[in-house]
């Protein structure tokens, strides 16, 4: 191979500047119109089309068991969620521990988090804890 080989040309394309006016395809310069955009943030755009996107309880499709991953990362949050003077939904008598007094809230049914489970197509099914078997 040659130096000249080495030395491959990709082309070039000029970039507007930000000043300069964007004309679409068809468009001639005295019709362009103005259109009205408006721009949601990533929170409005989800809050939006959560509806859409929420399968209904009675079309689940999920098993209504907790899975291990599941279980440890609920038992985590709400530990978390315990040791910031959270209130506790259980009566935990002499337990001090609040990976245990989640577990017990977790037996006990009395678990007040919710598990969003997304499916490959976007949409999701929301299960409550308590829903679910352990």
């Amino acid at each position: 191979m040659s130096d000249d080989e080495d030395n491959i040309s990709f082309g070039t394309q000029s970039i507007p500047d930000g000043d300069a006016d964007i004309e679409a395809e068809g468009e001639g310069e005295g019709e362009k119109e103005d259109k009205e955009i408006s721009l949601l943030s990533q929170d409005d755009y989800y809050d939006i089309n959560e509806d859409k996107r929420r399968i209904p309880d009675s079309e689940r499709t999920t098993q209504p068991t907790l899975t291990k991953f599941e279980k440890a990362r609920v038992l985590g949050a709400r530990a978390l969620q315990i040791s910031k003077n959270a209130p506790i939904f259980v009566d935990p008598g002499d337990e001090i521990d609040e990976y245990k007094i989640a577990e017990m809230e977790l037996i006990k049914k009395k678990m007040p988090l919710i598990i969003r489970r997304f499916m490959p197509d976007g949409t999701f099914e929301d299960w409550k804890v308590n829903e679910l078997d352990i």
